[in-house]
């Protein structure tokens, strides 16, 4: 990671890319094509390298939405009300890339406004098994998905590079690579342990940096950790817990994350965001099987968000991370994640 916390759980161009070929894979209709994020990175100037998380984590596909940024803020703002009061019980996960679910949605629902589609889902409105409002709806939700994602993206973004001193920053980031090096070896091969050891390598900016020292000192303080050490072991200092839980603390302050931040606002709200949109394009979907199951491959146009987007494997261990022991050379490269972070139940 670099010190200016601007390091990526993302690989650039190939998870960008991966995500474009699965767009174009799943089936979006001809005459809606799957829209997706634009090439460029977001705005308020986050370019290059530094805007890895944000480009990768939105994904790309085809071509830039019709709409524009303000007509995406329209539509949040119209659904704002309703996307506030989504109650936390009720928020569905999120295991695929919520632009690319959202360009398919946006897709698939103008596609079956044009008039001859439309005609047979006037023909449920009739018999009452279909509400037409929902194509319009589907549409304003799959905006308001992109614009709140944009803005959690923008929000981390700007969190993660916050002004934590670079010496604090440089410490941090040593400690954890010691600490973790040490974890590796004595207990590397304890499932619950190697989970947590690969989240840490995946993660980036000041605030994992924070949350990592966090959860190595607790590790560090567990009596089945302390007794498989043998003292005087190459590189492991059991006054690092301390140190480790002083520096994470150190860089909250710096990044004054002790209240709601915005990034958690923003956060709050695309899973709200995005709960509407899988929950109103469930209910299209299900329509769309009834009407066309034996006229057309139905998992090719009305696809499971889950099946069609499921996200190429985007997180990467660490440059500066693990060796096999606590004094060796690097270690072979660890098997990448199932998924990206991102998704539904499908």
């Amino acid at each position: 990671m670099e010190a200016n916390g601007s390091g990526t759980r993302a690989s650039e161009g190939q998870a960008v890319e991966a995500r474009a070929v699965e767009a174009r894979a799943v089936g979006v209709p001809a005459g809606a094509q799957a829209v997706g994020a634009p090439a460029e990175a977001p705005a308020e100037g986050v370019a290059g390298g530094q805007a890895a998380e944000a480009h990768a984590a939105g994904g790309a596909a085809e071509a830039p939405m019709d709409e524009d940024q303000e007509a995406r803020r329209e539509a949040y703002e119209e659904m704002a009300a309703e996307i506030q009061a989504v109650p936390a019980t009720e928020i569905a996960a999120r295991r695929v890339d919520m632009h690319l679910a959202s360009a398919l949605v946006q897709s698939v629902a103008k596609r079956d406004a044009e008039p001859e589609r439309r005609a047979e889902f006037e023909r449920l409105a009739v018999a009452k098994l279909y509400d037409l409002g929902l194509l319009v709806r589907l549409i304003k939700l799959a905006l308001a998905v992109w614009f709140v994602r944009e803005m959690q993206l923008r929000s981390q973004y700007r969190a993660s590079n916050a002004t934590v001193p670079e010496a604090v920053v440089q410490r941090a980031q040593a400690l954890r690579a010691a600490m973790v090096r040490v974890i590796t070896f004595w207990m590397g091969d304890v499932d619950e342990v190697a989970t947590l050891l690969e989240f840490v390598r995946s993660g980036s900016g000041h605030k994992d940096l924070a949350l990592d020292l966090r959860e190595l000192a607790r590790i560090y303080r567990r009596d089945d950790f302390r007794a498989k050490v043998m003292p005087g072991s190459p590189g492991y200092d059991p006054a690092d817990a301390l140190k480790a839980q002083q520096l994470a603390e150190d860089i909250i302050a710096c990044l004054g994350l002790a209240s709601e931040t915005e990034a958690e606002r923003w956060s709050a709200l695309a899973d709200r965001a995005w709960t509407l949109m899988v929950r109103a394009y469930d209910q299209h979907r299900s329509r769309g099987i009834m009407l066309f199951g034996s006229r057309e491959d139905v998992s090719v146009t009305y696809p499971s968000l889950v099946t069609a987007l499921r996200s190429a494997p985007t997180r990467r261990r660490r440059p500066e991370e693990p060796p096999q022991g606590p004094g060796g050379g690097p270690a072979g490269e660890p098997a990448d994640e199932p998924e990206g972070d991102d998704g539904v139940n499908g």
